[in-house]
C-alpha cells in the first residue's frame, strides 16, 4: 500500500474520506459495489479503503489507551490495512435485485474485531501492564469475530426488505433494526411526530409480516 509514505498516512486520508457518514441502505449498496470489485482490483481496493479512511481512523484510536510496547498506533495503522483485507475477502454478498449489498453492515460490526484480534496478536498482553480492551466500553471485545460475522448475516434480511420499502420507511426501519434506536429518538432522527412513527410502522410490521410468512 502506497497511500502515503509519512508516519500519519490514515490520519491525512482520513481527513480525505467520506468522512463520518451515517450508514444507510444507499450508502451500502455502493460500498458493497466496490467491495466485490475491489477483491480482484488493488485501486479499488484502496479507494474503498480511503472511502472508509475516518471511520477505520477512529477505530484506531481507541488503542492509544493501551501499551504497544515496542509498537505504536503506527503500528496498528498498518495493521488496520490489513484488517480490512481481512473483512473483504471474508465478506460474502448479500444477493439483491440492484446488486450485492451487506458490506457496509459487514465492515462496520466485523472490521473492529478483526483489528483487535490483529493488535493482539502484535503486542500480546503483557503482566507488568495489562491493555485495557479497546472495546470495553460497548462489550464487543467478549464476542468472537465468526460468531459476529454470523449475526451480521442475519441482516440479509432486513437489508432486502428495506429495499422494497419507500426510502422513508426504509430509513425508519434501519433506525430501530440497526441503531437500535427507541421511538423518540427514531422520530427525531426522522424528522416526524411519534404517531406518524408509529402510524408508519404499522404499516412496516405488515409488510415484515407478510414478507416473512
Amino acid at each position: 500500500m502506497s497511500f502515503y509514505p509519512t508516519r500519519n498516512w490514515l490520519s491525512a486520508l482520513a481527513d480525505e474520506s467520506q468522512g463520518d457518514f451515517t450508514l444507510t441502505t444507499a450508502i451500502d449498496a455502493d460500498l458493497s459495489r466496490r467491495a466485490l470489485l475491489a477483491r480482484n482490483d488493488p485501486v479499488v481496493r484502496d479507494e474503498l479503503f480511503a472511502f472508509l479512511a475516518f471511520k477505520v481512523n477512529r477505530f484506531c484510536s481507541r488503542f492509544r489507551r493501551w501499551n504497544l510496547r515496542p509498537w505504536d498506533v503506527c503500528d496498528v495503522h498498518q495493521e488496520a490495512y490489513l484488517a480490512f483485507i481481512d473483512v473483504l475477502n471474508g465478506w460474502r454478498p448479500i444477493p439483491g435485485g440492484d446488486g450485492p449489498a451487506g458490506f457496509g453492515f459487514y465492515f462496520m460490526r466485523v472490521f473492529p474485531l478483526r483489528l483487535t484480534d490483529r493488535v493482539r496478536r502484535l503486542v500480546r498482553t503483557r503482566r507488568d501492564r495489562p491493555s485495557p480492551s479497546a472495546w470495553s466500553e460497548e462489550g464487543d471485545d467478549r464476542l468472537d469475530p465468526a460468531e459476529m460475522e454470523d449475526a451480521v448475516e442475519t441482516l440479509a434480511f432486513i437489508i432486502d426488505l428495506s429495499n422494497r420499502l419507500d426510502p422513508a420507511d426504509a430509513r425508519i426501519m434501519m433506525l430501530r433494526a440497526w441503531d437500535d434506536l427507541g421511538p423518540d429518538e427514531i422520530a427525531a432522527q426522522a424528522g416526524i411526530s411519534r404517531r406518524t412513527l408509529y402510524r408508519r410502522w404499522r404499516g412496516i410490521a405488515a409488510t415484515i409480516r407478510r414478507e416473512a410468512g
